[in-house]
This record gives C-alpha cells, sequence and structure tokens, in this order.
C-alpha cells in the first residue's frame, strides 16, 4: 500500500489538504519549512526569520507612534470625525 504525505494550507488553527507534499505542486508553508515554485524550479526552504532590530532611532518611531496612538484614542468622535474628513480629501485611508 503505498502511503502519501499530504501538503496543507495553514488557514488559522486548521489545514486545507491541497497537494502530495512532494509533488510538482507543493505550495505554501508546512510547520517550520516553506515550499515555493521560483524560476520553474520547486524550493523548500526555512521560514525566514527576522530578529527585532533595536536601534535607537527604531525605538524612537516606536515611542512617537504608540505616542500618537494614544493621542488619537483620546480624542473625542467630533475631532476624529474631523480628522478622517481631512484625511480623506487626500485621498488618506480613514481610521
Amino acid at each position: 500500500m503505498l502511503t502519501y504525505f499530504c501538503f496543507s494550507v495553514y488557514h488559522g488553527h486548521m489545514v486545507k489538504i491541497k497537494n502530495p507534499l512532494f509533488s510538482l505542486g507543493a505550495r505554501g508553508i508546512v510547520g517550520a519549512i516553506t515550499y515555493v515554485r521560483r524560476r520553474r524550479q520547486n524550493i523548500a526552504e526555512s521560514v525566514p526569520f527576522t530578529p527585532d532590530q533595536k536601534t535607537p532611532s527604531q525605538l524612537e518611531w516606536r515611542h512617537m507612534y504608540g505616542k500618537c496612538a494614544l493621542l488619537w484614542h483620546s480624542l473625542s468622535v467630533i475631532e476624529k470625525a474631523e480628522w478622517n474628513s481631512l484625511a480623506s480629501s487626500k485621498h488618506m485611508t480613514p481610521q
């Protein structure tokens, strides 16, 4: 009896079976491995890890973003509506 390892696509906490794992059509992430197709070749690679760079400049931007978020949440509904109307005239997405 021939057993197939199945390839699955991660959707939240459940997986959906798509193709056999070692088939020519394997795509997506299974555990810590990503299956992709580049330049007509199937590639199995580890999921890239990007470390959290804590440079002084990045920490300063994070701090300022946090301050802006706190200020936004402290605005009244009328003030938020005014800011959103100004943003829509400049083709910005309102919050």
